[in-house]
C-alpha cells in the first residue's frame, strides 16, 4: 500500500491551531489520518471544519496527543492539488507537532484504537504502543511516536525494529519547551496480534506511542485469484457510492400542533393505518431550524421514537460561515459557526449511535436564507463558504450534502433563477455549490400552484432538473404539495390535483428511464432519483395546513405509486475490476465491484463478498459451483451469467440480473426479487428483464 507522510509542527511560535499540509497526489476514498502532540497534560485537538473526526485524546505526564481521521472527498483533491492546508485546532496555545498520512484505498475501524496513545506517566527512555490485533494477512502497521522536552533541542525518537520511516522527526523549536513527532510502518504478513511496539528516546522524557492497524486494499486490476485457504479482503480504490431512497411525508410529532414549525401533526402510525394503506412511510421531514439538539434523546418531535422505523429528515439553519475570506483557502468561519459545527457533528454522532437513519438538509430553501447581501458574488461566497463547512461535517459522518431551492424560486421565467441556480457563465446560489463539489444531491419543493395561476400543474422540474444533470447528482423532493400552498385556495379542485401528480408521476419515471445505465454489476442512474417526501396536508377542502386524513381517494393512489415504484430503490456508481476468483475455502471480500468486467467466481467452500457488483458490465459473470457463498448488497450480474451448479447460494441486496440469464443446476439458491414475490435475503429488485433456465 502506497503511504504519503508528512510532518507539521507550531514551529517557533506556541499556538491554538496548526496548519497541517495536505499531502498531493490524494484521492477520493483515500484515508487520512492526522496524528498530534502537545506540551501539557490533558488537551485535546479537532478539525471540524474540514470534516475530521477525532479518537479519544490521551493524556501523560506534560503531553496530550489526539488522532483525526476521515475519509478523502473532492474537498480534500482540491486542497492536495492546491497545495492547502487542514487546520488543527487545541484547547489551550502551546507548542505542537504531528504526522499527516494520505493512504489511498486503506480500510480502517474507527472503534479501534479506542485511544490515541500510550503516553508516559513518568519521563523514560523507553516508548511502547499497546499492540493491535489484525484481520487480514497484509495489514499495515502504522506507529505514530511523541516527545516532550522541557527545553531546547528536541531529543531523537528511535522506532521499533522491522519498522520503516517515512518522514523525518518534525519538531517545534521555541526556546522553552518543545514537541517532536515521527512515524513508521510495518507490513504484517500474518493476521494476530502484534503485541506491543517499542522504541525508545536518545534521552529521558515525557512523551508516548500509537499503533494502528489498516487494512490495504485489493485494488484487483488484473486477476485476482485466490486457490487456498486465506483471505483477501479490501477497498477497491475507486470510489462506490450505494444509497437507498425513500418516499416518504413531512409529519408532525403526533402529540401536538408543532408550533413554530409551522406544518401538519400526525402521528407515523395513522398517517399508515388510516391515510395510506398499504403503502408505508419510508422517511419523516421535520424542521429543527437553526436550535441544534444536544442529543437523540434531547432531540424534540419524539425524534429518538423514529430509530429503527423510518428515514427522518431534520432541517438546520445554523450560524452562516459568513464572507470573511473563502472556506478550505485560509477563510475564517464566524465564531456561531465554529460553535455549529462542533455541535451538529456531536448530534450526527449520536443519532447513528441510537441507530437513527438520519438525514440533515442545510438551509432547506436556500435562496431565501443566502439572497442577504448587496452582490451576487457575496450571496455564493456565503453560501458556498457555509455548505463547505458544514456539508464536511455531514460527510464525515457518511451523510450526503442535499441542496433544496424551491421550484417557484428555482423558475427561469417567474422565479428567481438566475440568483438561485444560474449557469456556468453567470452562477447563482445553486451552481457555484455544485461547481465546487460540496453537494452530493439536488433537491426542490414543487406545489400545484406554483405559478399563483389556476389549474393543474405549473412549471415544470426542468430547471433543477438541468442544474442535477449538469453536475450528475441524483434528483429528489422534499415538498411535493398535492395542494396549493395556501390552501384553500379558490379555483382548484380534484382534477387540477390530478394534473399535477400526473404530471409528477410521468417526469421522475422519464428521469429515472433517461437516466439509467448499465455499469458495475446493476443497472443503475447516471442522475439517480433520491427521497420523495409528500407535504402531508389536504387537497380536498379543509383548512390551512390540515392533516391528511383529507387527502382524496386518488392523493391517496398517487402516494401510493411513487411509493410502490421508489421507497428502498438503491441508486448509486462505483468501480469496475477485471477478475476476482476463489478456489479454496477461505474468503474474498471488498467495499466495491468484483469482477466488474469480467467473471467473480468460486469453485470452493468459502465465499466472495462484495458492497457493489459481483461479474458485471462488459459481459462478466457470476460463476458458482461451490458449496460456499457469494452475496453483493448491489448488483450481480450486468449484462453476464449467473450460474450454479453447487449447493451453496447466491444473494444480493439489490438488482441481480439485468438483462441476462441465471443458470441453476445445483440444489443451492439465488436471492432475489421474482415477479413480484420477496425472497429470502433480499431487500431491492430482482430480475428485470432476464430470464431463468
Amino acid at each position: 500500500m502506497a503511504v504519503n507522510a508528512l510532518g507539521f509542527s507550531t514551529g517557533a511560535t506556541p499556538s491554538t491551531t496548526v496548519s497541517v499540509p495536505v499531502p498531493s497526489g490524494v484521492t477520493v476514498g483515500d484515508l487520512i489520518l492526522i496524528w498530534v502532540v502537545s506540551q501539557v497534560a490533558g488537551m485535546t485537538f479537532s478539525d471540524t471544519g474540514d470534516g475530521f473526526t477525532a479518537v479519544t485524546a490521551a493524556t501523560g505526564q506534560n503531553c496530550s496527543a489526539q488522532l483525526l481521521y476521515r475519509t478523502a472527498t473532492s474537498a480534500d483533491v482540491t486542497l492536495s492539488s492546491d497545495s492547502g492546508d487542514y487546520t488543527v485546532t487545541a484547547s489551550v496555545s502551546h507548542s505542537m507537532a504531528g504526522i499527516v498520512l494520505d493512504l489511498p484505498g486503506a480500510s480502517f475501524d474507527p472503534s479501534t484504537p479506542t485511544s490515541s496513545g500510550q503516553l508516559l506517566s513518568t519521563a523514560g527512555t523507553a516508548v511502547s504502543a499497546n499492540g493491535v490485533t489484525t484481520t487480514n494477512n497484509g495489514d499495515l502497521l502504522l506507529w505514530f511516536a511523541g516527545i516532550r522536552n522541557a527545553s531546547g533541542t528536541v531529543p531523537t525518537i528511535g522506532v521499533p525494529s522491522g519498522f520503516t520511516t517515512q518522514v523525518s522527526q518534525t519538531n517545534s523549536s521555541t526556546g522553552g519547551a518543545n514537541v517532536g513527532a515521527i512515524f513508521a510502518y510495518e507490513t504484517q504478513a500474518t493476521a494476530g496480534a502484534t503485541g506491543a511496539e517499542a522504541g525508545s528516546f536518545s534521552e529521558s522524557d515525557d512523551g508516548g506511542a500509537l499503533l494502528v492497524a489498516v487494512s490495504q486494499a485489493a485494488s484487483f486490476t488484473g486477476a485476482a485469484a485466490l486457490s487456498g485457504t486465506g483471505t483477501m479482503q479490501g477497498t477497491i480504490q475507486l470510489p462506490l457510492t450505494v444509497r437507498v431512497r425513500h418516499v416518504g411525508a413531512a409529519l408532525g410529532d403526533g402529540s401536538s400542533n408543532s408550533g413554530s414549525t409551522g406544518y401538519p401533526d400526525l402521528s407515523l402510525t395513522a398517517f399508515e393505518n388510516d391515510v395510506v394503506t398499504p403503502a408505508g412511510c419510508g422517511t419523516l421531514h421535520l424542521f429543527f431550524q437553526d436550535s441544534i439538539p444536544a442529543s437523540l434523546s434531547a432531540a424534540p418531535q419524539s425524534l429518538a421514537s423514529y430509530a429503527g422505523v423510518c428515514r427522518v429528515w431534520v432541517d438546520f439553519e445554523p450560524t452562516h460561515y459568513g464572507i470573511n475570506g473563502t472556506y478550505n483557502a485560509g477563510g475564517t468561519p464566524a465564531a456561531g459557526a465554529v460553535t455549529d459545527a462542533a455541535n451538529l457533528g456531536t448530534f450526527i454522532q449520536s443519532c447513528q449511535a441510537g441507530g437513527l437513519d438520519l438525514r440533515i438538509v442545510l438551509w432547506h430553501e436556500v435562496w431565501s436564507k443566502f439572497n442577504v447581501y448587496g452582490t451576487q458574488a457575496s450571496n455564493n461566497l456565503d453560501c458556498t463558504n457555509s455548505l463547505g463547512y458544514y456539508g464536511a461535517v455531514l460527510r464525515s459522518y457518511n451523510l450526503p450534502v442535499p441542496l433544496c431551492v424551491s421550484n417557484y424560486t428555482a423558475n427561469s421565467s417567474y422565479g428567481h433563477w438566475a440568483s438561485a441556480v444560474g449557469n456556468a457563465a453567470a452562477p447563482g446560489l445553486g451552481w457555484a455549490a455544485c461547481s465546487l463539489g460540496y453537494i452530493d444531491e439536488v433537491y426542490t419543493d414543487i406545489y400545484v400552484d406554483e405559478a399563483g395561476s389556476i389549474g393543474g400543474a405549473q412549471g415544470t422540474f426542468d430547471n433543477m432538473a438541468t442544474l442535477a444533470s449538469a453536475f450528475s447528482l441524483p434528483l429528489g423532493i422534499l415538498e411535493l404539495g398535492p395542494i396549493p400552498a395556501s390552501n384553500p385556495e379558490p379555483g382548484y379542485n380534484a382534477t387540477d390535483t390530478n394534473t399535477f401528480m400526473s404530471y409528477v408521476i410521468d417526469y421522475l419515471a422519464a428521469w429515472v428511464a433517461d437516466a439509467t445505465v448499465v455499469a458495475n454489476g446493476v443497472s443503475i442512474d447516471t442522475t439517480p432519483l433520491a427521497d420523495i417526501v409528500f407535504w402531508a396536508n389536504a387537497d380536498n377542502g379543509g383548512y390551512t395546513q390540515s392533516m391528511p386524513q383529507n387527502w382524496s381517494s386518488q392523493t391517496v393512489t398517487n402516494y401510493q405509486t411513487l411509493y410502490d415504484a421508489y421507497n428502498a430503490g438503491v441508486y448509486g456508481s462505483g468501480a469496475i475490476n477485471p477478475f476476482s476468483g476463489l478456489n479454496g475455502s477461505g474468503s474474498i471480500t471488498a467495499n466495491g465491484v468484483l469482477g466488474g468486467k469480467g467473471n467473480a467466481a468460486l469453485s470452493g467452500s468459502g465465499s466472495i463478498t462484495a458492497t457493489g457488483g459481483l461479474g458485471g458490465s462488459g459481459g462478466g459473470s457470476s460463476i458458482f459451483s461451490g458449496s460456499g457463498s457469494m452475496t453483493s448488497m448491489f448488483g450481480m450480474n450486468v449484462p453476464g451469467t449467473i450460474t450454479i451448479s453447487g449447493t451453496g447460494s447466491l444473494t444480493a441486496l439489490a438488482a441481480v440480473k439485468y438483462p441476462g440469464a441465471s443458470v441453476m443446476s445445483g440444489t443451492g439458491s439465488i436471492g432475489g426479487y421474482i415477479s413480484g414475490t420477496w425472497q429470502a435475503n433480499v431487500i431491492a429488485y430482482y430480475l428485470y428483464e432476464g430470464s431463468w433456465v
